[in-house]
């Protein structure tokens, strides 16, 4: 889909484009993964242990989950093979930053490219695996 930055209103085709993958999203089939998100707070480093403590809080949202394709890992900087998408209403969440944490099952994933939607109806969270 194609939105033009900076324009004041939607044209008709994209409009059109919004709702059609919204219900597809919603028709699909496609299950809900939860998706936990840790707001950012006070972090502490141990140099003995070479370990890294969060003073974080956390909450759980839902989200579509996609794998990235490989094209999309060649054009990304910093994209791996198990890096993901995850699509999350604004309502859920309102919004999110570059290195934050986030966690789906027990991987751990740190955001690599946060990008609002059309009218802020949902934010797309590129998401890289930590530890693999």
């Amino acid at each position: 889909m194609m939105f033009s930055p900076g324009a004041d209103t939607l044209s008709t085709r994209e409009l059109a484009e919004l709702k059609a993958d919204a219900r597809a999203l919603v028709t699909d089939g496609q299950t809900m993964t939860t998706l936990t998100v840790w707001s950012t707070g006070d972090r502490g480093y141990n140099p003995g242990g070479g370990t890294v403590t969060y003073a974080d809080t956390s909450t759980s949202v839902s989200a579509f989950v996609a794998p990235l394709t490989a094209k999309e890992i060649s054009a990304l900087a910093g994209a791996k093979l198990g890096d993901v998408r995850a699509l999350v209403s604004t309502a859920a969440l309102s919004s999110a930053s570059v290195d934050d944490r986030e966690a789906i099952g027990t991987a751990q994933y740190r955001v690599l490219v946060v990008d609002s939607g059309p009218v802020d109806a949902y934010l797309t969270l590129t998401l890289s695996r930590m530890g693999s």
